[in-house]
């Protein structure tokens, strides 16, 4: 059988189709560093390169993923597209491995926010590993701040989410599965006093770390002419979802008498986010421990 593979045409107007190229499947590994393909990870989550603007067109690349995916982890494994020509080849992956992850990832200083971030730079820098690598990355350019988000921004928004959710993706394209939904809370409001707020969208295990992008297209008339529009920003990273906790009588069997007490567990389709800041919180506290200093 040929190799149906081939190099992908992006789209220009497509803005979250080439932010697909910055979303990877994070493979976790708690008891042991694999040394090849063989062994399988004991947990998967989702990351995200995402680009901090240093100075003009100058910054760094990090890996972005939720702190409680790193925590105990030995060695975090992915896999981005080859590229040829300076297009992606699809479906032929590039295997990475970041080995003592859990030491190598920096998390947010304040424990309960769940966020960490690894400097992808140094492998980035190496020409060799660039050259063959076709990858994407989430701008910090494109995060609304606090004050666009109460100007621009209304209460309820169509969101996308990127990500793995149970691990599902295509593994022939090496594509990961795009999810839609809303905001369920205003973005510019701290839901419960915390960095977050929640979104009305399928969120599983395996979602964690999931870039959340405020995205709609559609079409206006403006003068009497027919405009195009795609709105896609940057606003959040998944962490994990609301479910209700709720005990139902079950019977005893024998007699009517006899009952249990049986706990049930049900998924509310709700989200938690943390907000953009949190992110670049994480991402200060990195470089501030690069200087040896306290973060």
């Amino acid at each position: 059988m040929s190799d149906q593979r081939r190099d992908l045409a992006m789209d220009p107007h497509g803005k979250l189709w080439s932010l697909l190229y910055s979303t990877v499947l994070l493979e976790v590994h708690i008891s042991s560093v694999p040394k090849d393909d063989s062994k399988p990870p004991d947990g998967s989550a989702t990351g995200f390169l995402f680009f901090k603007q240093v100075e003009g067109s100058r910054g760094c690349y990090y890996l972005v993923t939720n702190r409680h995916v790193v925590q105990g982890a030995k060695a975090i494994v992915f896999s981005m597209t080859a590229k040829s020509d300076g297009r992606p080849v699809v479906g032929r992956p590039v295997r990475c491995i970041i080995e003592n992850a859990e030491a190598k990832f920096v998390t947010h200083p304040d424990p309960t926010v769940d966020v960490a971030v690894f400097d992808a730079s140094l492998q980035f820098s190496d020409d060799a590993f660039r050259g063959g690598v076709y990858y994407q990355s989430v701008f910090s350019g494109d995060c609304p701040n606090e004050d666009e988000l109460r100007e621009h921004f209304d209460a309820i928004e169509d969101v996308a989410i990127v990500g793995y959710p149970r691990g599902i993706y295509d593994s022939h394209n090496l594509q990961p599965v795009v999810r839609k939904g809303s905001t369920a809370t205003p973005m510019w409001l701290d839901y419960e006093k915390k960095p977050t707020f929640l979104i009305d969208a399928p969120i599983f295990p395996g979602s964690s770390g999931s870039p959340v992008f405020l995205y709609d297209r559609g079409l206006v008339i403006t003068g009497g002419a027919e405009v195009r529009y795609c709105r896609c920003h940057f606003v959040g990273i998944v962490a994990c979802y609301k479910y209700f906790i709720e005990s139902v009588a079950a019977s005893g069997g024998a007699s009517d008498a006899l009952s249990l007490l049986v706990s049930r567990k049900e998924n509310l389709n709700l989200g938690v986010v943390f907000r953009t800041r949190t992110i670049l919180k994480a991402i200060a506290a990195h470089e501030a421990k690069a200087r040896g200093e306290s973060p």
